[in-house]
């Protein structure tokens, strides 16, 4: 009689333990596609013949006659490729580039290679030789932490527990800007670019 009364209990503990263990937290996400809608360069003559299109393979591309920038974004990073049309190299000094969010807060950056410890570290600058090019990214410093590990924040804010409340707070983000100041060296000649991108729309993963 006893052993039947043990094997009860112990079974109706694994029961409720089963029935009362806590449940996994569900969360939905997506992203936000951010369009390049213009260029501005400390020296206008830069602008000449500059063109802004939209590519085959989802990037946006500025070109005019010293270089070509191909756009895609992340959740959490702006990525490129970056083309030296011009007939001398180009010098891109890492620690003078900057991202400003959809707030209008300016952010330190740092781009490929660089170890999420150092992000705070100098940066040493690129060259790009003519007629070559780079692929590289842009992450902004602030959306970089470390809660049991390194994470990256995302851009625009889109993740939640409900689906129904990630899409209603992404209407709010539809319009808004962000940009990416980005001065290039050629030659001893500084030319600051600056490329403003429009959350253009959300794509969720569910």
């Amino acid at each position: 009689m006893k052993k039947w009364f043990l094997v009860y209990c112990c079974g109706f503990l694994l029961v409720g333990c089963a029935s009362f263990a806590p449940k996994t937290t569900t969360w939905y996400s997506g992203i936000y596609v951010m369009a390049l809608q213009s260029v501005d360069c400390s020296d206008s003559t830069a602008l000449n013949n500059s063109t802004i299109r939209l590519a085959e393979d989802g990037r946006y591309v500025y070109e005019n006659d010293a270089i070509k920038l191909a756009w895609t974004n992340t959740r959490s990073q702006f990525e490129f490729i970056f083309y030296n049309k011009f007939d001398s190299s180009i010098k891109i000094n890492w620690d003078d580039l900057s991202y400003i969010n959809y707030e209008g807060q300016s952010c330190r950056i740092i781009h490929k290679g660089i170890k999420y410890t150092d992000k705070s570290a100098p940066q040493a600058s690129t060259v790009i030789p003519k007629n070559s090019y780079i692929d590289d990214l842009i992450l902004p410093v602030d959306n970089i932490f470390y809660r049991d590990g390194w994470h990256e924040e995302n851009l625009v804010p889109s993740i939640s527990q409900d689906k129904a409340s990630l899409l209603k707070s992404s209407e709010g983000f539809i319009g808004k800007n962000v940009q990416i100041i980005f001065p290039i060296q050629i030659k001893n000649v500084i030319y600051e670019y600056i490329f403003t991108f429009n959350v253009d729309k959300f794509v969720p993963n569910f």
